[in-house]
């Protein structure tokens, strides 16, 4: 009896928590205030022309005006896109192609010529990125309007295959926990190689000499930002994966709390059981709804039952899950 009454004060505790974690309250912001000037955007490219195609068309069809947007595309593929990309030349401000071939180590910013920069911010993406028509708007806006130095952009992959579909909701509970993390404070961190954001130029330019403090991030919840990747590394620091031990041995828990009630059915097993699987269900799925994630009820709770399993994934192996199209 003393076990299932610390068992239901544990899922508690745990549920606290994660109320207090993944709240889905955002700052208002002044919706009349519209930002017009001048706007770079690097896009990195590393294979697929028509993911980059599809990237720089959702850009022409974005409520900015496309002529003050200036186009910095790092191009790490074996094609000539520079001579493609001339149907675009009098769409945009400018388009600047800029071949590298050290996609993999990160650094490749560090060929950035400053001059090339015409705006007081920049917006990092990836190709294939298929972007909502008033995102640029709403970030420059975001950025604009507050004391941030940047803001973080969630990337929600495209199940194209019902089969990946649990594979995406996984994903995607890295993202809702890096962008909580960051909200709340946890964690005070970007990498411009992997993450897609906003950024200020100044802070920008600092980050790449080593040089910067004072560093203030947000994470944006209701983009609506899908990307088409075939492979996507869930990488960790380690106060995340802290995270992830933690939520694993309480999954693993409430497995043994079900193997009991199946054994021995028991009010205070169904308490615990049910304290821990509402709350968690409706938090962690009003904050999937935030990044605009499109995914079936049941899937999502089958889902719930099975993340303890994939949780091994990331804890023990550091491997890219393969997702394939």
């Amino acid at each position: 009896m003393e076990g299932k009454k610390i068992m239901i004060i544990i899922f508690i505790i745990y549920c606290i928590l994660i109320l207090w974690l993944f709240d889905i309250t955002e700052k208002d912001n002044d919706k009349n205030f519209k930002v017009s000037h001048k706007q770079d955007i690097i896009i990195n490219h590393s294979s697929d022309l028509s993911d980059l195609l599809v990237t720089i068309d959702s850009i022409k069809s974005q409520t900015y005006q496309s002529k003050k947007i200036n186009l910095i595309i790092f191009d790490f593929s074996h094609e000539d896109i520079k001579s493609i990309l001339k149907l675009y030349e009098n769409v945009f401000f400018k388009i600047n192609v800029i071949k590298s071939s050290n996609f993999e180590i990160g650094d490749h910013y560090l060929d950035l010529d400053e001059r090339i920069m015409i705006a007081d911010e920049v917006l990092i993406i990836k190709s294939g990125m298929s972007l909502p028509n008033s995102m640029i708007q709403e970030l420059s806006n975001l950025l604009l309007q507050g004391n941030n130095s940047a803001f973080l952009i969630p990337m929600i992959y495209i199940c194209s295959q019902r089969k990946n579909i649990f594979l995406q909701l996984f994903h995607s509970f890295f993202t809702m926990l890096k962008l909580s993390s960051i909200n709340k404070g946890i964690i005070n961190k970007i990498d411009l190689y992997r993450d897609c954001l906003i950024i200020k130029r100044n802070i920008f330019m600092e980050i790449l000499s080593n040089n910067y403090s004072n560093l203030s991030v947000r994470g944006v919840l209701n983009c609506g930002v899908y990307i088409d990747e075939k492979d996507l590394s869930i990488s960790s620091q380690s106060m995340l994966k802290s995270f992830y031990i933690v939520y694993a041995c309480i999954n693993l828990l409430f497995i043994s709390a079900i193997t009991m009630f199946v054994n021995a059915p028991s009010i205070y097993l169904l308490l615990a059981i049910l304290i821990k699987i509402i709350p968690e269900a409706i938090i962690v799925y009003s904050y999937y709804n935030r990044l605009k994630i499109k995914f079936p009820k049941i899937d999502f709770i089958v889902y719930l039952m099975i993340i303890p399993f994939y949780l091994f994934i990331i804890i023990f192996n550091n491997r890219k899950l393969i997702l394939g199209r």
